[in-house]
């Protein structure tokens, strides 16, 4: 065998190794994600899991081991819309995400000027919470929360743009806004989730969002405090769901590990594709 030809087995041999070790490792994810959320629909629904765990890795194990040290961009994005009513459902949704969530969560939720939202949610939720940044990049498990009275979007570099501008639909933030520019970044790899609250401010936006291939997850309006949004929401025929809130975050975790399951599957397929 010539010295070349051995070299590219060798080169051949090493990237089919790395591949391997990422496909390893996401797999990994998807076990743990899988039994988080057995776990919590057990809670919830008083169901027995039927199996026992066979292995020690965590959530916060595996977070721990592949670090978040926000230079990363997120892999996907889940948005809210929310107004009258809204945060309620809103804690709730997040206080149940895992400590390990990997997508970037965005809140538009309409408040007052002197609204402390990020501090409310940040006492309930075990994600870091904070008001968006102009330019700053949409790092994984973060939420990221509308400026009071202020517009905020994600560019095509997946960084975020907060925008002082007039009222869009009536609506400041703006979920239609939100939702458009997430669609148009980060596609079929997006979640929209409409919560409580009065006018229609985000069903425009997620008629973008399914055009997109994104799910679209909107609270039951019989929950709801105000109804106006998730009821046009439903009418634009792009809800992928109607939901009460208790139902939402298991709903979000299981499109995130779906999407997951997509990119394991085509790394198997085409282990050395680019």
């Amino acid at each position: 065998m010539s010295g070349t030809r051995h070299l590219d087995l060798l080169c051949h041999s090493a990237a089919l190794r790395e591949r391997a070790e990422r496909v390893r490792q996401s797999a990994i994810r998807q076990r743990v994600v899988f039994e988080d959320q057995r776990d919590r629909f057990s809670a919830a629904f008083g169901w027995t899991a039927g199996t026992t765990r066979t292995h020690t890795t965590t959530l916060a194990d595996y977070a721990a081991q592949n670090g978040r040290d926000g230079q990363a961009y997120a892999p996907t994005v889940v948005a809210f819309a929310a107004s009258a009513g809204g945060l309620a459902p809103l804690t709730l949704i997040l206080r149940e995400l895992p400590a390990a969530f990997l997508p970037a969560v965005i809140v538009a939720m309409h408040t007052g000027p002197q609204s402390t939202l990020p501090r409310l949610l940040h006492r309930q939720c075990q994600l870091h919470v904070k008001y968006a940044e102009s330019g700053e990049r949409l790092a994984p498990g973060v939420v990221y929360v509308a400026p009071p009275l202020r517009h905020v979007v994600v560019d095509a570099n997946r960084t975020l743009a907060v925008v002082e501008r007039s009222k869009i639909h009536f609506a400041r933030p703006s979920a239609d806004w939100l939702f458009e520019s997430v669609a148009s970044t980060y596609g079929s790899a997006a979640t929209a989730v409409v919560l409580s609250g009065c006018q229609r401010d985000g069903a425009r936006g997620v008629i973008r969002m399914r055009e997109a291939g994104s799910s679209v997850f909107v609270q039951d309006p019989k929950s709801a405090e105000a109804s106006d949004m998730p009821m046009a929401a439903i009418a634009t025929g792009a809800a992928s769901a109607v939901l009460p809130p208790q139902m939402i975050a298991s709903a979000i975790v299981d499109r995130i590990h779906l999407l997951d399951l997509d990119r394991l599957q085509r790394e198997f397929e085409d282990p050395f594709a680019a």
